[in-house]
């Protein structure tokens, strides 16, 4: 029964380091999953900015354009909040209410609304 166990654990060992070899793609980081060139241009423009003593807002502009090459940077669109920020308030009022069923929908509802 120990030697299976032992087995078992050392399979583990070997297999896991080789899962996550092969989600790694060649050039990228596998931390984050950015393209090595992006990594490069970005590490060469902070360094220029650095050579050039840029502080600040200038800085920032500055290694924003050169990551860019001078175009506006792509625009991201951030995911919708399916949820009403307050609807756990909304939920913990009517678990504290005891609500259930129909009552507990209706005044869920009408605290969102407000």
């Amino acid at each position: 029964m120990r030697r299976l166990m032992i087995a078992a654990i050392l399979a583990g060992l070997v297999c896991v380091p080789a899962a996550q070899a092969q989600d790694k793609k060649p050039g990228q980081n596998a931390a984050t999953k950015i393209p090595q060139a992006q990594i490069d241009k970005m590490r060469n423009c902070r360094t220029t900015a650095e050579k050039k003593q840029l502080k600040g807002e200038a800085r920032k502009d500055f290694v924003r354009n050169c990551i860019y090459d001078g175009k506006p940077p792509p625009k991201v669109a951030l995911p919708k909040q399916s949820v009403h920020p307050t609807s756990g308030h909304c939920k913990r009022q009517a678990a504290a209410k005891e609500l259930k069923g129909k009552e507990r929908a209706k005044f869920i509802k009408d605290c969102l609304k407000s």
